[in-house]
């Protein structure tokens, strides 16, 4: 009768467990220790009496051998992407540090500087920004600037957005809408609301810092304002995503008559 030895089954089985274990744990104790726990049970369980002792420590020489080449490959490939991240944020706009540096500090004394005439403004711009930025924000922070042609909606927006983002107006997290160019058919409003929720979830799960500035919200189609009411509102996420970092810059002619 051949007798056949199945520590080549627990090594297969154990460089699968290995690969799970990597992908779900960040611990490297947690993924050896569970691996080696699941390997001695494997082998308790299907080893014979008379081959077992000799199966059993082929296998955990393998099984060692195999684990050990897990790690290292993990390490490898771990760091080859850490290395290719690094590098390729370095020279490409990414949603990190390196790219959105609030400058609180240096927001209010240019506002101060440069925003003449709206002092009563500056402020509550400030308060609201420093707390959304240096603190743990419940919701998205919203701010409606509304006032006449020329009084500096569109400007305060964009010192704000130079404050925030290393690329400023160019940044790829700054997004601005504007009611009469993106927005401009009534007709059209079931299209435009799924557009604008697609815009709102994509910039979202890209970068949750990201800012959008809505221009002219006077002549925004009714109801079209709604869809923005999900990702405002007291929720930890919507549909997996959390939205609670996001800016939202409504901007707001007053007219005269």
């Amino acid at each position: 009768m051949v007798k056949i030895c199945i520590c080549n089954t627990p090594w297969t089985l154990t460089s699968f467990c290995m690969v799970f274990l990597l992908y779900s744990f960040t611990s490297i104790f947690v993924c050896t220790l569970s691996s080696g726990l699941l390997l001695l049970w494997l082998f308790l369980l299907l080893t014979n009496n008379q081959h077992g002792k000799l199966c059993l420590r082929e296998g955990i020489i393998g099984s060692c051998l195999n684990a050990a080449l897990a790690l290292a490959f993990g390490s490898i490939a771990t760091g080859l992407q850490y290395g290719y991240t690094t590098t390729a944020c370095y020279f490409n706009e990414c949603c990190d540090y390196n790219w959105i540096s609030p400058n609180i500090t240096g927001l209010a004394l240019q506002l101060n500087k440069k925003l003449y005439g709206q002092h009563l403004v500056i402020g509550p711009v400030v308060k609201h920004l420093r707390e959304h930025v240096e603190g743990h924000p419940q919701k998205a922070t919203v701010l409606l600037l509304h006032g006449l042609p020329g009084t500096g909606k569109n400007f305060l927006s964009r010192m704000v957005a130079e404050n925030l983002y290393v690329k400023g107006m160019d940044s790829k997290y700054v997004h601005i809408l504007s009611a009469t160019t993106d927005f401009p058919h009534e007709h059209m409003l079931r299209e435009y609301k799924e557009k604008l929720k697609l815009e709102i979830e994509t910039a979202g799960k890209e970068c949750p810092r990201s800012l959008f500035i809505v221009d002219e919200m006077d002549k925004l189609i009714p109801g079209l304002i709604d869809m923005i009411r999900p990702y405002i509102d007291y929720y930890d996420n919507v549909d997996g995503t959390d939205y609670r970092q996001l800016l939202f810059f409504l901007l707001r002619y007053v007219h005269v008559i």
